[in-house]
């Protein structure tokens, strides 16, 4: 499982945080790896189920 995330508020929507999502991912089984980068605007996370 893989998402692109941008961590900014658009038109009061709110994308989630990285943090957030490997929070998701650990709850339903993976283990979450980070990638950020764009000057830590943009990451890739990976999870994996162990």
């Amino acid at each position: 499982m893989a998402f692109q995330n941008l961590s900014e508020h658009v038109q009061g929507n709110h994308f989630l945080r990285p943090g957030e999502i490997e929070a998701a991912m650990r709850a339903a089984g993976f283990a979450p790896k980070t990638w950020l980068f764009g000057d830590g605007t943009e990451a890739v996370i990976v999870g994996r189920r162990p």
